[in-house]
């Protein structure tokens, strides 16, 4: 959705312009001022300010450069952003595996290996 769209027939090319509003198959959102399809190379691109929401998620900054489907994308000067995290501790699976198993091989296994290490 934009308030002006222009298409450019030799180029394949679309110009969107002003309140530019772009909902990819994901679900993200991508709002800019200006944004071009160029439809022969398949790609959307723009040097304008954007702005992409995923949920709670937003990552602004100046131009910008996608595949078609808007699904593969990079913004070339990120600005700003949001970047949700949640600051519960985590569970550490390698702590775990730590306390499960001391780490000590079992009685006899040490001298096992290094009487191995020495016949080599």
């Amino acid at each position: 959705m934009a308030d002006t769209a222009w298409y450019y027939t030799r180029k394949k090319l679309w110009k969107l312009n002003k309140n530019v509003h772009v909902e990819n198959m994901k679900g993200e959102i991508f709002d800019s001022e200006e944004l071009f399809w160029d439809q022969e190379n398949e790609r959307v691109y723009s040097e304008s300010y954007i702005v992409i929401k995923r949920g709670v998620t937003e990552i602004k900054g100046y131009g910008f450069e996608s595949n078609q489907a808007m699904t593969d994308y990079r913004i070339f000067r990120p600005h700003d952003g949001k970047l949700p995290f949640d600051d519960r501790p985590r569970s550490d699976s390698l702590q775990m595996d730590a306390d499960a198993n001391t780490g000590r091989l079992p009685e006899g296994q040490m001298n096992r290996v290094m009487t191995d290490k020495q016949d080599q």
